[in-house]
């Protein structure tokens, strides 16, 4: 990922926070750019990626958690999502072990990919699910096809008698 911020023809530029900028504090956007280079300190941009979007596609969502400098995944397995009436969602219930207190997040401390594809729901869709489905038919079919096989067997038994 990269940061990019508008430049005064109206193009865009690309903010990169590797690179001295002006004398002082790095601004936001360089911020951001270190920031998304090493979201999570000992972990490469590229696997926290790839840590996000398996969760995305075996659960239909992921979960980061940010703090003032890093963004930290969290496996979504240990997620468990409070809806509320007012919000959509209260807070994020973390656990991480037996015999620990869950710990409970904001929505506003995190980014959640994947909130919104139900309109039913304030968490996502998991793309495996209506694989359920599928598989409960052919398991249907099976057992149809194979008791169908042993009836015409029985029937046949009986007829060479």
């Amino acid at each position: 990922m990269k940061v990019y911020q508008l430049d005064s023809d109206g193009g865009r530029e690309r903010v990169r926070g590797d690179l001295p900028g002006s004398p002082g504090r790095n601004t936001t956007g360089q911020k951001l750019d270190v920031t998304l280079r090493t979201p999570e300190p000992g972990v490469s941009s590229r696997t926290w990626w790839r840590k996000i979007v398996v969760d995305r596609m075996l659960y239909g969502n992921a979960l980061v958690i940010r703090d003032r400098e890093n963004l930290w995944w969290v496996p979504w397995r240990l997620v468990t999502v409070q809806s509320g009436e007012s919000e959509p969602i209260l807070f994020y219930e973390i656990r991480s072990g037996s015999g620990t207190t869950p710990k409970r997040v904001s929505p506003l401390d995190v980014i959640h990919f994947g909130r919104g594809d139900d309109p039913e729901s304030p968490i996502g869709l998991s793309p495996l699910e209506p694989l359920h489905y599928t598989i409960a038919l052919h398991d249907a079919l099976w057992r149809h096809a194979t008791a169908l096989m042993r009836s015409e067997e029985h029937t046949s038994e009986l007829q060479s008698r």
